[in-house]
């Protein structure tokens, strides 16, 4: 029987058939749906759902069509969504609620049933960066609580335990903050547990660096005569090193500044200084600090101030100095270091000031390398303040063009060594140069007329060398001069007549009537004169006009420029014999050929500057030939050789 109406027609009969009818209506009415089964209690977590068919849990007797309605008991923790008989809930937050399901027929009637949803607790997660944890002192704190989030917002209780208590303790904790001891020096794993209220927990580990800092000032002070200091507040003592006199420590607690500059120290630097790894400046200047600069100062890394002028340093420059990264100032300036310039020095690319002066055992060349330090400011290599004597050092060899890359460059101080050859042509590339000092050395040929380009130079010191030529005329352009160049005691150097270059000389206070090129004719006619004497003249195969009055032009073999400057020399199988003599160098200035093959010179070619060298003769020639003199030889000067070798002369070796 099913919901519904019907009429219902009721006859009686008699016995001859005669009826009477009565009819009546019968309703069947509509029946409620019906739960079927109960629905199960659901988990769903934060930022998921799920789905609960209503279809499985209802069922209407007449077969009406249902419709499903849904609602929750706490929308703050679960959600619920109806499309068509599908129920949708979906976690907000961690909690329970109750979810009422309402199936209704087409007669509005309804049944209802209710069931339990729970949204789970969520551990505690580690946070995705963990800053860095130092030990600088004695103690340290640090709090975990940064380490760590709880997605439900749920208190945390931490935990904390160091993997090496022999390098750190844990010496206390109150609620996030972790209270370190320090034991030895070195790094070590410290762990962090954070549990929230359902025994949930995560876990972080870092490495802790744990410093030297502390036992490193006190080795420094005990190495260096701490007792006699001017200003030691508070060293040796337990207070925290950022209270130690001239001592700044940064945000961490690790030292990064060290500032005890004439302050009486004497001894040595301890090795341990290259453990101040966050170390940023060095200042030990004015001192009595003595032995090596240790090489672990190449550890380093942080460091942009390197002061150690005015001790007593001895010993080489350590090659680790090319490891400081970051280093900007270097000054080693008077002390007593001895050997080469590390080439490894190059590889300092921050550098803007580099003062390596006054230290008189520095030898060897200057490292071609330095052109690598484009941001370089200031340079200065200046030797010992006195002019260099037998047994003392200096640096020698040429200035390499690679000085040229040095575009920042606004002091440039080679001065008072033992600079052979000529001054590059690429020297006209630093134009922000504002000082040059050049004097007191052996170079030779001219003055390159590139120097004319140094716009910005307002002092120039070339005096005491063996310059020589005509002074280039692109001199004038330097307008920025605060005073007159050193030009003196440079005795093949000569002004050409230029009316420009004479007015600046002029107006600089100059006078440079008695210097003019008309007369270093003279020089080189006695350079000629003192090769006709010592190499046989007299029986040579030729000598047309040679120590005659006439032009050095018109003397075989010899060619003069306009000035009457000796140019080319060339005697080749023209019975030389004898040495070269040293006065050849004073050609250097102009000569471009020298050939003096096929004959029978013996003994080593000149090689001893400033006296007199074939080496002199590099900043102009072009074309050498000394093949044919079997009693030639070279001293085994490095430099030499590779000139030579440049130029394919090959001699023997002298013995």
């Amino acid at each position: 029987m099913a919901k519904g109406a019907a009429t219902i027609t009721v006859t009686a009969t008699d016995t001859d058939s005669a009826a009477a009818r009565q009819a009546f209506a019968v309703t069947v009415p509509n029946r409620p749906p019906e739960p079927v089964d109960s629905i199960n209690a659901v988990t769903v977590a934060v930022d998921s759902a799920t789905t609960v068919d209503a279809t499985d849990y209802f069922a209407d007797p007449d077969g009406d069509g249902l419709a499903y309605a849904a609602s929750s008991s706490d929308s703050s923790r679960v959600t619920v969504s109806v499309a068509g008989s599908k129920v949708t809930l979906a976690g907000v937050a961690k909690g329970a609620a109750t979810i009422t399901v309402t199936a209704t027929d087409t007669d509005s009637a309804a049944a209802r049933q209710a069931f339990a949803v729970s949204v789970p607790n969520r551990p505690p997660a580690t946070v995705v960066s963990i800053p860095a944890v130092t030990v600088a002192d004695k103690t340290a704190v640090v709090d975990v609580a940064n380490w760590f989030a709880d997605p439900d917002e749920e208190p945390l209780l931490y935990t904390a335990r160091s993997m090496d208590t022999t390098v750190l303790r844990i010496a206390a904790i109150s609620g996030s903050v972790v209270h370190l001891a320090r034991g030895g020096a070195g790094k070590v794993g410290l762990e962090a547990t954070a549990t929230d209220s359902g025994g949930l927990s995560a876990y972080a580990t870092v490495v802790v660096t744990v410093s030297r800092d502390r036992e490193v000032l006190e080795a420094l002070y005990r190495a260096a005569g701490g007792l006699n200091w001017e200003r030691s507040g508070n060293w040796l003592t337990n207070t925290p090193l950022r209270e130690w006199q001239r001592v700044e420590v940064d945000s961490a607690g690790r030292v990064r500044s060290l500032d005890l500059r004439a302050n009486r120290l004497r001894g040595p630097i301890p090795p341990d200084i290259g453990d101040l790894t966050a170390l940023e400046e060095l200042y030990l200047q004015g001192n009595y600090l003595t032995g090596p600069i240790p090489s672990e100062i190449g550890h380093l890394a942080a460091l942009q101030v390197l002061d150690l002028r005015s001790n007593r340093l001895t010993d080489p420059i350590p090659p680790e100095i090319g490891d400081l990264a970051a280093l900007e100032v270097l000054d080693l300036s008077h002390n007593r270091l001895t050997g080469p310039i590390p080439s490894e020095i190059g590889n300092l690319a921050a550098l803007k000031g580099l003062n390596l002066s006054s230290n008189p055992g520095l030898t060897g060349p200057i490292p071609s390398e330095i052109g690598n330090l484009v941001a370089l400011e200031y340079l200065s290599l200046r030797s010992f303040p006195l002019r260099q004597q037998s047994g003392s050092g200096a640096l020698g060899g040429p200035i390499p063009p690679e000085i040229g890359n040095l575009a920042a460059l606004q002091v440039l101080d080679l001065g008072r060594n033992r600079l052979t050859g000529p001054i590059p042509r690429e020297i006209g590339r630093l134009v922000s140069l504002k000082r040059l000092y050049l004097d007191n050395n052996w170079l030779v040929g001219p003055i390159p007329r590139e120097i004319g380009d140094l716009a910005a130079l307002e002092y120039l010191w070339l005096h005491r060398n063996s310059l020589g030529g005509p002074i280039p005329t692109e001199m004038a352009h330097l307008t920025a001069m605060k005073e007159a160049p050193y030009l003196s005691r440079n005795p093949d150097l000569c002004a050409p007549d230029s009316p420009r270059l004479l007015a600046w000389f002029a107006a600089l206070g100059i006078d440079w009537s008695s210097g003019r090129c008309a007369l270093l004719g003279g020089y080189h006619r006695k350079a000629l004169e003192k090769l006709y004497r010592v190499t046989g003249g007299a029986s040579w195969k030729r000598s047309d006009n040679w120590l005659t009055d006439a032009p050095l032009s018109e003397w075989y073999g010899v060619k003069a420029d306009s000035v009457g400057l000796v140019v080319s020399v060339k005697l080749s199988d023209n019975g030389l014999r004898g040495s070269i003599p040293f006065e050849i160098d004073n050609l250097a200035a102009t000569l471009e050929v020298l050939d003096l093959s096929d004959n029978a010179l013996t003994g080593p070619i000149p090689s001893n500057p400033p006296f007199g060298s074939m080496l002199n003769l590099a900043a102009r020639l072009k074309e050498l030939d000394l093949a044919g003199n079997s009693g030639l030889c070279t001293p085994d000067y490095p430099w030499l050789l590779a000139w030579l070798a440049a130029l394919k002369v090959n001699l023997p070796r002298c013995l």
